[in-house]
C-alpha cells in the first residue's frame, strides 16, 4: 500500500511538472506590411534626391508589440553632387531558428532597414544597414563605404 501510494504521489508530480514545462515561444510577425508593397524602392540617377520604404508590423511571443520604421536614403544636398548616383532602399525579413534550454526548437523574425547608393555604372558607394527582431533585438547600424556629396 504505502509503495503504491508513494507511486501514486511521484506520478501526479511528474505530471504536474510535465505540464509546467512547455517550449519556447516563437516571436515571429502575424503581421508584416510594405510601403511600397515590394519593400523596395529605386530612385533614378540623381544629382539629388531620395527614396524611401516604411514599414509596420505586429510581433507574437510578447517581447515587443510590434515593429516599424524606414530604410530611407538621400543623395547630396542642393549643388553638392557633380556626378549623379542612384538611391536604393529596402526592407527585408527573415527568420531563425534557435534551440531553448531544453533543446527545444523556436524561431524569431528580423527585419532589415537596407539604404545604398550606386553609382550609374551599378557599383555600390554606400551601403547602411540595420536590423531589429521580434524578440526585442536591435543590431548597430552597419555602414559601408562612404556617402557621396
Amino acid at each position: 500500500m504505502k509503495h503504491t501510494l508513494l507511486m501514486l504521489c511521484s506520478a501526479a508530480f511528474f505530471a504536474l511538472f510535465a505540464q509546467a514545462a512547455t517550449a519556447q515561444t516563437n516571436y515571429v510577425f502575424s503581421y508584416f506590411q510594405c510601403d511600397p508593397s515590394s519593400c523596395q524602392e529605386e530612385g533614378p540617377a540623381e544629382t539629388q534626391g531620395g527614396v524611401l520604404v516604411s514599414f509596420s508590423s505586429t510581433c507574437t511571443g510578447g517581447a515587443v508589440p510590434g515593429l516599424s520604421g524606414k530604410a530611407a536614403i538621400t543623395i547630396g544636398t542642393p549643388g553638392a553632387c557633380k556626378t549623379p548616383y542612384i538611391p536604393y532602399a529596402l526592407v527585408e525579413t527573415s527568420a531563425t531558428q534557435y534551440l531553448d534550454d531544453c533543446g527545444d526548437p523556436y524561431t524569431v523574425n528580423y527585419v532589415t532597414e537596407i539604404g545604398e547608393v550606386f553609382s550609374v555604372l551599378g557599383v555600390t558607394v554606400f551601403n547602411i544597414s540595420n536590423s531589429a527582431g521580434c524578440d526585442g533585438s536591435i543590431q548597430s547600424p552597419v555602414v559601408i563605404g562612404t556617402k557621396p556629396c
